[in-house]
């Protein structure tokens, strides 16, 4: 009888920040990075090109200073690389650039084109020749790969490779160069590393680099990819590259004869800032630790750092935590002393998950010497360079705040026995000649190019003012003004100063989500997520590193395979669902996966507050990983978009998930069929197959036809498959 009268009932309404409260406290204004004191470490006191610094180094030491050592995946020490080495390869590197490649026509290479480096992260040396060289050139470096190439934005169509590199590649034929989908015709393959090129002049110059009008001259490209999946680069200019790489030495005190471990990424973001521009300039003599070594053996930079006494480490917080798995068995860190580090700079510091394994690393290996202050934590975007750098011997800043006030955009002091709770670690001080300030986030998808100001107590996106923040994305058609870059205001409407930064005023988005600290703190910043891995659902904003961890919490080593979990969000009836794709154990059971599903939903709702709308497990080793093992998240949610994403175990949740409509579409007091009983068990159905389509008005539901005449279920979904067989109900 309840379905032969068939009453859309009242969707539910999102819920309002007034059952957390409102920001209460005074409006935030920017705050200036504190000055370097005079010393000899300061930035007037380091070369002031690269032409110069790598000059400077190579003259010292009778030409015998080390550049750069890289580590084999065996475990022993493999290429080495001189400073003087380094200075005469980049030089006639850059010579065979400028004078001998490509002159037919307009077809050659000159100061202020860009060119593409397609080198592994494994052959540092060729990457560091190559960088160098074209900073003599005066061309713009685009390190790429063969997954993201965007080199149709490129000025010209340059690629600089390596020879052992080209092995790795599959060819048509021997001697002609590989095409992938993607890549634009024409390509001028030059070999880095290749022999026998002409020695330039002692007095040869490169001349003055190309610039084009009302711009300043461009020394970095830094490709990655964007939130909707699409290539992006981020522009640098060479005021901006040399400024930003003084400001780390001096904030660092990298000196000359200093040595380094680097286990990142040389070709990007922390690991190219402090592995090859601030080690060039500072003389550091820099290990290069490769991502296969340290999934053989996780130990193997902790002994480098003991064997060569070694000052400074830039690693991950992945990184940390399989140390110090495998450093549980005392027998295997026997004789290791770490006193010699004085800074381990840990590169995602700003995921606030990257605590856990910070504390943990640091409690076990104290007895070898390690130094509790040695830690060194920065918050870093790609468009703003470095926001803040925590000094090494400075004590760690804590906070405990509110996962569902932070999802409301507020900042509430909680305690730390709360499992809604999460700690976050200090970010460091903001670097010198450099204003903060914490904006207001819009609406998703949408951007102001006047934000307000934070409350003190409001959780915003952070911006930076400075002399080495990023010029623009490349390309002539990017909306720089409104997504770029942006000019605050206050609550009276008023553009606030930036008196100190050295600028014209305008603001960097740096895409961290975050808010500063207290005025007594002197400029201390706190990170609790990014834009990027931000999902908006009912007006409230989550952080899919949250909703991970969560994941994890859940028994994750007898059923996800090695961590692998996806959490994004899929539009669907005029709002975000979320969705959560793990990868599953192959000896798991169909009965306790399930189970463990279940459980996982229950976990995520009330920690969260949040409902999900699939769960899917899908068998071990099919999700897209990154070239460091990381999944790749865009290329999940593409895959599970168009169908291709093959779960093995799929548990979807709609009847929660999609209760969260924010309007009603059609007027309950003019639906003939709302004197149904409201609290009608079998009305759920009913609701699950015919929700409410907030971007669809109800005047087109009117124009389309007559209101629902069915009497049955089975009639609903006949009428429905008639008159809108596109509209989707379930992926």
């Amino acid at each position: 009888e309840s379905l032969s009268r068939l009453k859309r009932r009242p969707l539910l309404t999102s819920p309002t920040a007034s059952s957390v409260g409102t920001a209460r406290g005074f409006e935030s204004l920017p705050v200036l990075g504190a000055e370097f004191a005079d010393s000899e470490d300061s930035p007037s006191s380091l070369p002031g090109t690269f032409d110069e610094a790598l000059q400077r180094h190579a003259g010292e030491g009778s030409g015998k200073s080390l550049a750069i050592t890289c580590m084999e995946a065996d475990g022993k020490t493999g290429r080495t690389l001189t400073y003087a080495k380094l200075y005469s390869s980049s030089r006639r590197l850059a010579y065979y650039l400028l004078n001998k490649v490509g002159h037919k026509g307009s077809s050659s290479l000159k100061p202020g084109d860009r060119a593409a480096l397609l080198l592994p992260a494994s052959d540092v040396c060729t990457l560091a020749t190559a960088f160098a060289a074209c900073q003599l050139a005066g061309v713009v470096p685009v390190p790429v790969e063969r997954r993201l190439l965007p080199l149709p934005r490129l000025a010209r169509c340059w690629l600089l490779w390596s020879e052992s590199f080209y092995r790795q590649l599959k060819t048509q034929s021997q001697h002609e160069p590989p095409s992938y989908p993607g890549w634009p015709s024409g390509l001028h393959w030059i070999l880095a590393d290749a022999q026998g090129l002409t020695k330039p002049a002692k007095d040869w110059r490169p001349p003055q680099s190309g610039q084009q009008s009302q711009q300043q001259p461009l020394a970095y490209a830094e490709c990655g990819p964007a939130r909707d999946g699409s290539a992006r680069a981020v522009c640098i200019s060479r005021a901006a590259l040399l400024s930003h790489g003084k400001a780390l030495c001096s904030a660092l005190g990298y000196g000359k004869g200093d040595t380094a471990v680097c286990l990142l990424d040389p070709r990007r973001d922390v690991g190219l800032w402090h592995g090859l521009v601030a080690a060039m300039l500072a003389g550091l003599h820099v290990y290069f630790v490769p991502y296969s070594l340290m999934k053989s053996d996780s130990l193997a930079w902790l002994r480098l750092v003991a064997k060569q006494r070694v000052a400074y480490a830039w690693a991950k917080s992945r990184d940390l935590y399989w140390s110090l798995l495998a450093g549980k068995d005392e027998s295997s860190t026997s004789g290791m002393s770490l006193a010699s580090l004085r800074c381990l700079l840990v590169a995602d510091s700003t995921n606030p998950w990257s605590l856990t394994s910070c504390d943990s690393f640091l409690t076990c290996f104290r007895s070898r010497g390690l130094s509790p202050n040695c830690l060194v934590t920065c918050a870093y975007s790609p468009e703003s360079l470095t926001v803040s750098l925590r000094r090494p011997g400075y004590s760690v800043g804590r906070g405990v705040v509110s996962m569902h006030g932070l999802s409301y955009g507020l900042v509430q002091v909680d305690s730390d026995s709360s499992y809604t709770s999460l700690t976050l670690q200090d970010c460091g001080h903001l670097l010198p000649q450099s204003a903060v300030a914490v904006v207001r986030l819009g609406r998703q998808g949408a951007t102001e190019s006047r934000p307000q100001l934070c409350r003190v107590d409001e959780v915003g996106e952070i911006c930076v003012c400075s002399r080495y923040s990023a010029a623009r994305y490349a390309g002539n058609d990017s909306p720089n003004e409104r997504v770029f870059n942006c000019r605050p205001v206050s609550a009276t409407g008023d553009e606030i100063d930036s008196a100190g930064s050295g600028t014209d005023g305008a603001f960097v988005r740096t895409g961290l989500i975050g808010f500063l600290g207290p005025p007594t703190s002197g400029g201390l910043l706190f990170v609790c997520g990014t834009i990027a891995t931000q999902l908006c659902v009912a007006k409230r904003r989550h952080s899919a590193e949250d909703i991970i961890a969560t994941v994890l919490a859940v028994e994750p080593l007898k059923f996800v395979y090695r961590g692998r979990i996806a959490v994004f969000a899929q539009p669907l009836l005029g709002d975000d669902r979320i969705v959560v794709v793990a990868e599953q154990r192959p000896d798991a059971s169909d009965s306790r996966c399930h189970t463990w599903a279940c459980h996982v939903l229950q976990a995520i709702e009330s920690i969260h507050q949040l409902s999900v709308y699939c769960l899917a497990l899908v068998p071990a080793n099919p999700l897209p990983r990154g070239p460091h093992g990381s999944v790749e998240t865009v290329t999940v949610r593409d895959l599970y978009s168009a169908g291709r994403l093959r779960p093995c175990r799929v548990l979807m949740c709609p009847q929660a998930a999609v209760a969260d409509q924010l309007q009603l579409l059609i007027d309950d007091a003019n639906n003939p069929t709302s004197d149904i009983d409201n609290n009608s068990d079998d009305s759920k159905s009913v609701e699950s197959i015919e929700p409410s389509v907030s971007d669809r008005s109800s005047t087109s539901s009117s124009s389309a036809g007559p209101t629902l005449p069915c009497l049955t279920l089975t009639d609903a979904l006949r009428w429905r498959a008639s008159r809108e067989p596109d509209t989707r109900l379930l992926s």
